[in-house]
């Protein structure tokens, strides 16, 4: 409790000091976007969309240079064409959230938060994108971008800001979900010795149907960040199979997968493995990997709103702290005994995602942080001896080796086993695939979503 004490402190002194002699820590060409304080104006630039916005104060004339589309500040009515927008909006006040007056077809369907009371009638004059259009009625944000790690995503919360005037409100937000991820870091890295593999994967339906194997910042940091080791390919092999077989040897040493395959209506793990070419008793070698063998398969759509859809989109971006507790989480159960996941669940143990509250409240953002993650940076967590112990042989995407290293196998042998292994899995792999392709399909359900929307 003391400790907590003093890092709220720090958070109140931040507060009270006058905003010319804060050095913001956002403007770091890192995150993804900068700003200059003009004569009349704030300059913001995008620098991942390559754009840059003149905010200049309401009922203010002023003389812009360059070729910059001018909005007035703070906006008062705002579209949404991201859901993502939602997620950090709702980490300031309501005078931000109220202003989203609609949104996109797809948005206002996929909207999990009741915060928000937009409206297909609505009309707005500003509208957040995550595209790359330079149109005058758009502002484009770029949070979503998978090169960012999730401490320069939550930076986007101050760029949000700026176009409400906020900025101060924001930066204290910002700076105790930092708190919250930086500690709960340390005390899981501290400790852990013998690091899980966890391996991001998906299939998209297509034909012929292609496994992904994530490689991006985020899902890299995130997995680094929770003392795990990704599973990943390298830089100078593909992240995408067309043949099963390949795709199952890039998985091995994986004792997590963590999977967004889009699933049709109804589809459980069952279906999933069939999608996967993972049939039980096939006797292929994934089936004596640890996440097979040890059922550890998890999505991150186990929060969904009352209607079904998934709120992990909407705010994974804004609350990295919630994501990597949720990461922490499935691997270290006991890691904070009070912590229930937000939206990790083990999907292969036919857990079910859970319905957001019906009391769910939408104020007093820093009390809601504050009581979620309980956090001592100088106490190492150590796991528990009765957990079950990491996979050997760990491929990771360095191509280093973790566990056992006085195999008596050569280098040259398991390049050997590793080749013949690829041969014979494809030919099965690739008559299983050929034989769960006919199965019947259907329109992916409103649950999931692409890889490529996170």
């Amino acid at each position: 409790m003391f400790k907590n004490s003093i890092a709220w402190a720090l958070l109140a002194m931040l507060w009270a000091l006058p905003a010319q002699s804060q050095s913001n820590p956002a403007n770091d060409t890192a995150n993804g976007w900068i700003y200059e304080e003009l004569p009349g104006y704030t300059l913001l630039h995008n620098l991942i969309a390559n754009t840059s916005y003149a905010l200049v104060p309401q009922g203010q004339v002023v003389t812009v240079s360059g070729n910059v589309p001018q909005i007035s500040v703070p906006i008062t009515a705002a579209a949404a064409d991201t859901l993502d927008v939602l997620g950090f909006a709702e980490l300031l006040s309501s005078n931000v959230t109220n202003t989203f007056t609609t949104g996109s077809s797809n948005i206002l369907l996929a909207n999990t938060s009741p915060c928000f009371t937009m409206s297909n009638n609505a009309s707005a004059p500003y509208t957040f994108t995550n595209g790359t259009s330079t149109a005058n009625n758009t502002i484009v944000f770029s949070a979503n971008d998978p090169s960012l790690t999730p401490l320069q995503k939550v930076w986007w919360l101050q760029y949000l800001a700026y176009f409400y005037n906020e900025e101060k409100v924001a930066l204290q937000t910002v700076l105790s979900i930092t708190t919250n991820y930086n500690c709960i870091k340390i005390r899981v890295n501290s400790g852990v010795k013998d690091p899980y593999a966890i391996a991001w994967t998906q299939a998209n339906m297509v034909t012929p149907q292609v496994y992904e194997i994530r490689t991006d910042t985020y899902a890299k940091t995130l997995i680094t960040d929770a003392a795990a080791k990704m599973i990943a390919p390298n830089s100078a092999q593909d992240k995408t199979y067309t043949n099963v077989g390949e795709f199952h040897l890039a998985l091995h040493g994986a004792d997590v997968l963590l999977d967004t395959t889009p699933l049709s209506e109804g589809e459980l793990y069952p279906q999933w493995q069939k999608i996967m070419n993972m049939v039980p008793g096939a006797s292929l070698f994934y089936e004596s990997e640890g996440y097979y063998k040890n059922r550890q398969v998890y999505r991150t759509d186990g929060l969904v709103s009352q209607s079904g859809y998934s709120n992990f989109p909407e705010r994974y971006a804004a609350r990295p702290d919630l994501a990597l507790m949720d990461m922490i989480a499935i691997q270290y159960p006991t890691f904070q005994n009070t912590y229930n996941t937000t939206w990790l669940y083990n999907f292969a143990i036919g857990s079910s995602p859970h319905t957001m509250p019906a009391n769910y409240e939408c104020k007093d953002t820093l009390a809601m942080i504050s009581n979620q993650i309980h956090c001592y940076g100088d106490e190492p967590f150590t796991p528990p001896a009765t957990q079950v112990a990491p996979t050997n042989e760990t491929e990771t995407e360095d191509n280093s080796s973790s566990g056992d290293q006085s195999s008596s196998l050569s280098t040259g042998s398991k390049a050997g086993i590793a080749i013949g292994v690829i041969a014979g899995v494809a030919a099965l792999g690739g008559a299983a695939f050929l034989f769960y392709r006919k199965r019947p399909t259907a329109e992916p359900s409103h649950n999931f979503y692409k890889m490529d929307d996170i």
